[in-house]
């Protein structure tokens, strides 16, 4: 008896080797995400963006043809709105064109020119948008910078044009809107705008998912997406990862029951950036055959964690199952599960999130037959070197 005692007293304080918890080194975590803003904040946004302008406008890098039949000088013209927003044409000279849509242009163009034609026909197509990119980074198949087709494109939009989240990505997406009533002037300006040729976009097949395809682009500048590729310099650039604060981002879920849900179809402005974090990792530990980290990936929960964990031992109490959660301030909120109970199907299981810690428990009445199978096997392991031993 006193060796059963010794045997379960050591089993109780280490049922196996622990995996190291998440965030420590040698297991990343998730990306730090602020606290979600509260929905009158978002909606106040969304309600602004609502009542603005229909059309988006020109800015700095677009590349516009201009042609107007019966004026020789503007038959066929080429030209790239510069750092300033301004466009150079024969007969008109300068024009500010930044902040205006098309058919405002259009207007600005034919009272420059009403000296020289009657009521002119004036043709205009934008050729290339770089004013209207919008960054998404992170754990997404494809990041890069994509092009608004029209004010009517949302978060789900432009998460659906890069691929979809990876296989790490977390189900949220951090919100960093454009700077008010910049139309990503201010980050073109960190471009370094100057005069100099506007490089061509790479020719990219309309097959490809978020491929250009400006063959069939209408006056209107109705044109298919596009992630701009490495290659080819855009005039809005979006802010590092390392840029993130938190402070003046807005946590969009993805999925679930949240009630952030519904921003998916948040309207995205040029100059905006979404972000996809990694989900992180959580541990289990305890009487599981296999302690172990695992990634977050959709729909984990304790269940599932315990069972690529190898399943709970003979000894291991499936109604004392802990989650051990981080939460603000460093306090650690401590959920118990019953998993006997979740897999009869009498209770929820618990969704994992990045961080959390399952530590599965052991059945004080389980361990002293626990302690004497462990003795046998000892036994039986050491009964064949005994045998050989009496040989001599």
């Amino acid at each position: 008896m006193a060796l059963l005692a010794a045997l379960a007293a050591a089993l109780a304080g280490c049922a196996s080797q622990a995996p190291p918890a998440p965030g420590s080194e040698g297991s990343p975590s998730a990306a730090k995400l602020p606290a979600a803003q509260s929905d009158t904040a978002l909606d106040k946004l969304w309600q602004q963006r609502a009542t603005e302008q229909k059309d988006l406008t020109i800015g700095p890098g677009d590349v516009l043809e201009i042609s107007v039949p019966n004026v020789k000088d503007l038959e066929d013209r080429t030209v790239r709105v510069d750092g300033k927003g301004d466009i150079m044409l024969p007969l008109v000279g300068s024009l500010h064109v930044a902040g205006l849509a098309e058919p405002e242009i259009i207007d600005h163009l034919a009272n420059a020119l009403h000296k020289y034609a009657y009521h002119p026909e004036i043709n205009l197509l934008v050729k290339t948008y770089s004013s209207r990119a919008v960054g998404v980074m992170g754990a997404v198949r494809a990041p890069g910078l994509y092009v608004l087709n029209g004010p009517s494109d949302t978060v789900r939009d432009l998460i659906e044009r890069a691929g979809g989240l990876n296989d790490n990505g977390a189900h949220k997406v951090l919100l960093s809107p454009a700077r008010p009533g910049s139309n990503g002037d201010s980050m073109l300006a960190q471009q370094g705008a100057n005069d100099a040729a506007m490089p061509k976009p790479p020719e990219v097949p309309t097959a490809a998912l978020g491929a250009v395809d400006n063959s069939n682009a209408q006056p209107s500048g109705v044109v298919t997406n596009t992630a701009l590729k490495n290659d080819y310099t855009p005039w809005v650039r979006p802010p590092s990862e390392s840029e993130f604060d938190g402070s003046s981002g807005y946590v969009i879920a993805l999925d679930g029951d949240s009630p952030y849900r519904k921003y998916v179809d948040f309207p995205v402005r040029p100059g905006d950036t979404l972000f996809v974090p990694l989900a992180g990792q959580i541990s289990v530990i305890g009487w599981v055959y296999h302690p172990t980290v695992l990634p977050v990936t959709h729909g984990l929960t304790t269940l599932n964690a315990v069972s690529a964990a190898g399943g709970m031992m003979y000894a291991a109490d499936p109604a004392t199952v802990k989650i051990m959660r981080r939460e603000a301030g460093d306090q650690t909120q401590v959920i118990h599960v019953n998993l006997a109970e979740v897999q009869r199907g009498q209770a929820p299981d618990v969704a994992l999130q990045a961080n959390d810690v399952v530590d599965v428990g052991y059945s004080a009445v389980k361990i002293p037959g626990y302690a004497v199978y462990l003795a046998a096997q000892g036994i039986a392991s050491m009964a064949p070197a005994a045998a050989l031993m009496g040989a001599f």
